[in-house]
């Protein structure tokens, strides 16, 4: 019979405040883990909470920037310690889970965000946290590879670049050397005047990007420039010098354009919420390996998503347009190819719901081998529900165009051959169901009233 023998150990605080212990580490003859190492779990997770090091009123605040630690006596106190100095290394800058803070009102180890970044930068990187309040930077804020800028919520803090015309954040290699491994997330980025080509975001030469739980609002002027904006991604047409972009979870409210990626390698655009911008949401210029998925786009001032193509070596589809909800686009709710040039290759655009665009739901121009299917499209006020012209070879199928000015399918002209629309429901198009002027046309199985 084994009988468990239980050893209790108060553990000495280094956390804050006057406890005396942070509980009780309860052991016994079953348990393989070792003391030691059941401190260092602890320990470790002590430095993995944010709250440990920072805060007012917290008695060791002070502890964040030292190693060698000088405790209150009042948080030290016991039978065998009084005001001793303890050195704890787990606790010094580079154990901590954040290498550098930051504080507008001074209780962290920066008030200046560029500050911080440059400290994390010369350590080869590491984690920013930024915490709460509104912070004006007089210029551009730089980043490095391999940083992580972590705000502490996204309401509460807030980049201000009060109408400045140089763009908010920067990160920018070259064709040499690709800045790589950043991370962006928590904060609100406003206010960057975009009239000189600026924008909230400008990213070139770099990859393993992520932007994400971040929002962007009033990142334009009015009626001038307004493409420019909130994310913009590379600048050259022909050399995708940039790569493996991620945009999620962000908010964009009375901005220009939420995110501009040319010739970029693998980006995804998903879960974001985009009012009232006066441009694209999301345009895309020979782009490979895209996603733009589950986002809502509403009130824009163009279209809701638009790729196109202007290099033949960016022509491979490997696009997928998935799970959008586009409504009221001042032009276009998804528009692939509409901008002429190279032809636009096996794209995908499927589940998408798409409401009261002033011209087509979906716009194809310049397609082939492109795949249409299951999206729901109503109220197109000044076109059709699908329109295509100039594209071959693509399939539309099973897709409801209901309340559409023009045709709910209209296929243009002669130049778009061998297209196939079967299984579509199209209801209630003002001007007819289906307008077939392509050649060879596989039509079938569609409801029309």
């Amino acid at each position: 019979m084994t009988i468990p023998i239980t050893v209790s150990i108060a553990l000495k605080t280094n956390n804050f405040m006057a406890e005396p212990n942070w509980g009780l580490l309860e052991k016994s003859q079953v348990d393989d883990e070792t003391i030691e190492e059941a401190i260092d779990r602890l320990v470790a997770a002590h430095n993995d909470d944010a709250d440990a090091h920072i805060g007012a009123g917290k008695s060791l605040d002070t502890h964040k920037t030292q190693e060698t630690i000088d405790h209150p006596a009042n948080s030290v106190k016991t039978d065998k310690v009084e005001d001793e100095e303890i050195t704890n290394p787990k606790i010094d800058k580079l154990a901590r889970a954040f290498h550098a803070i930051v504080d507008a009102a001074g209780n962290g180890d920066y008030t200046d965000i560029q500050s911080a970044i440059n400290y994390v930068n010369g350590l080869g990187g590491g984690r920013i946290f930024i915490k709460a309040g509104t912070y004006t930077p007089a210029a551009t804020l730089t980043l490095y590879s391999n940083i992580e800028l972590i705000g502490e919520d996204k309401d509460t803090t807030i980049l201000d670049f009060n109408t400045k015309t140089f763009d908010g954040l920067t990160i920018t290699g070259t064709a040499e050397t690709n800045i790589a491994n950043v991370k962006i997330s928590e904060l609100t980025i406003k206010n960057v005047t975009v009239t000189s080509g600026k924008f909230g975001i400008y990213i070139e030469y770099a990859e393993n990007i992520t932007i994400d739980s971040c929002y962007f609002t009033n990142n334009r002027t009015e009626g001038v420039a307004s493409y420019r904006g909130d994310i913009n991604i590379a600048d050259d047409v022909s050399d995708r010098n940039t790569e493996d972009i991620i945009i999620s979870n962000c908010i964009s409210k009375n901005s220009g354009r939420f995110v501009s990626g040319t010739g970029t390698q693998r980006i995804s655009v998903e879960n974001n919420y985009v009012d009232s911008n006066e441009d694209n949401a999301v345009k895309l210029v020979n782009c490979t390996d895209v996603i733009v998925t589950f986002n809502r786009l509403l009130n824009l001032g163009v279209s809701g998503v638009l790729i196109t193509y202007q290099d033949a070596e960016a022509t491979a589809g490997r696009v997928i347009v998935k799970g959008n909800i586009i409504t009221d686009a001042g032009n276009n709710g998804i528009g692939i190819g509409a901008a002429g040039g190279e032809i636009a290759e096996r794209i995908i655009v499927v589940d998408n719901i798409v409401i009261d665009s002033f011209n087509s739901g979906i716009d194809l121009d310049d397609t082939t081998h492109c795949t249409i299917i299951g999206n729901v499209i109503e109220g197109s006020t000044n076109a059709h529900g699908i329109r295509l012209a100039v594209s071959d070879n693509n399939i539309i199928i099973n897709n409801v165009c209901t309340g559409a000015s023009g045709y709910g399918i209209s296929i243009l002209d002669a130049a778009s051959d061998k297209n196939i629309v079967l299984g579509n429901h199209l209801l209630g198009n003002t001007t007819g169901a289906l307008q077939d002027n392509g050649i060879d046309t596989e039509v079938g199985h569609n409801i029309a009233a």
